[in-house]
């Protein structure tokens, strides 16, 4: 096992530890609130991860430094997305009209991504059958942004600027022939400035304590969980296992979020 896949393996075990006592403090929550649904389904959004790791940590004990073939990891992590869109629109149920102008951004964002993941791996089917539950989870959350006024014009210009970059940057990184190390690093800086800003943003909604950004942090934390597992896809090496810290940042935000929400706690 190379120095590399080690410290990602540490990292997912680090991941677990995270995990495990939010799984817990999620039952308790359930049996708090009138409404469990949501939060049982965050719950089970969170055992999944929990699987999924622990797939991903076997794995690579018995056969390190090997790509991962099509497997339950990518089940359970898919798993993971439709929970967590699940849970979000249990939360607020009266937000299941469909909304066009999300719906469109979702398909766009993620057949984006799947683009360039196919790029990047060479496995079609694979990357676009599970690419699918993101469209679903990356509507959902956008859709509740959008019907609570947080996209706001500043922060979509903000936001658009830095994907530009971030996607035109990994595009030149992968066909480049010469500067290779230094447009890596500059594409590897923007990302992760980039993703510091989102949990930024993230923790600010969550310390707010004005209703209508309370409400709205449920969407947020759930956004930036999910922007940090596609940052994760867009990462190789060193920084695969870096990218990690800040999906393993973004779940305790997710958990007091929707607890806040659960408990009713919006004052």
């Amino acid at each position: 096992m190379s120095g590399v896949t080690a410290f990602e393996t540490v990292l997912f075990i680090m991941q677990l530890i995270v995990l495990v006592p939010f799984i817990y403090l999620s039952g308790r929550l359930s049996k708090a609130c009138q409404n469990s649904l949501p939060v049982s389904l965050f719950s089970f959004a969170l055992i999944s991860f929990v699987m999924q790791g622990l797939y991903w940590i076997v794995y690579n004990f018995l056969r390190p430094d090997t790509r991962m073939p099509f497997s339950a990891e990518e089940i359970a992590g898919s798993a993971v997305l439709l929970l967590l869109g699940a849970c979000l629109v249990n939360a607020f149920p009266k937000e299941k009209k469909l909304n066009i102008p999300p719906l469109v951004f979702s398909v766009l964002f993620t057949g984006l991504n799947a683009a360039l993941w196919i790029i990047w791996s060479g496995e079609w089917v694979q990357d676009i059958v599970f690419g699918l539950p993101y469209v679903y989870v990356i509507y959902v959350i956008v859709a509740g942004m959008w019907r609570r006024g947080f996209l706001k014009r500043y922060a979509l210009i903000i936001a658009a600027a830095g994907l530009v970059c971030i996607y035109i940057l990994g595009l030149i990184s992968t066909y480049a022939t010469k500067h290779v190390n230094f447009i890596n690093a500059l594409f590897y800086a923007v990302l992760f400035v980039f993703t510091l800003l989102v949990l930024f943003v993230d923790y600010r909604a969550f310390f707010c304590r004005d209703r209508a950004t309370a409400e709205g942090a449920m969407y947020i934390s759930f956004m930036t969980f999910i922007w940090t597992a596609l940052v994760i896809y867009m990462c190789a090496g060193v920084y695969y296992a870096f990218a990690n810290v800040f999906n393993i940042v973004a779940i305790p935000a997710m958990y007091f979020a929707l607890k806040r929400w659960a408990l009713d706690d919006l004052r």
